[in-house]
């Protein structure tokens, strides 16, 4: 079986066949693997979560342009590559969207907005290793 581009994604069924003016038929009920044609963005909750939380949403997007996603330096971490171009207001207004929705973090827009770019490292280019902390030399003193 196929593994999912995300766990516990509500799945789900539409006939894609069907006569249509060019909008799909919203599904309305939830599939099981073997059956679903859909992966949606609303996370699957029980019951009880849900009448607290209300609905959860993980981006599910159809992108009509080239994309290239690379790993960071930094494990879980990765660096998005969108080839659409646009002005620097369009581009500011979509990071700010992104902070405020936590997909980026707000030091990364603040600095980028300060530069007026966003930049990443370049996928051969890996951070420093961290220096190991050495030891207070009181530390190393002993006891009299």
């Amino acid at each position: 079986m196929t593994e999912l581009p995300l766990a516990n994604q509500v799945l789900a069924r539409v006939d894609f066949d069907a006569p249509t003016d060019g909008n799909y038929e919203r599904p309305d009920t939830e599939a099981k693997l073997d059956t679903a044609n859909l992966i949606t963005s609303k996370v699957a909750l029980e019951p009880e979560i849900e009448a607290v939380t209300g609905a959860l949403h993980k981006v599910v997007l159809d992108i009509d342009l080239p994309v290239t996603v690379l790993p960071s330096s930094t494990p879980g971490h990765h660096h998005l590559f969108i080839d659409k171009p646009m002005t620097w207001p369009t581009y500011k207004r979509l990071l700010d969207a992104l902070a405020d929705a936590g997909l980026i973090e707000s030091g990364y827009r603040s600095a980028s907005v300060e530069r007026k770019y966003t930049a990443v490292r370049l996928p051969w280019v890996k951070k420093a290793e961290p220096v190991p902390a050495t030891p207070d030399t009181h530390d190393n003193l002993e006891s009299f």
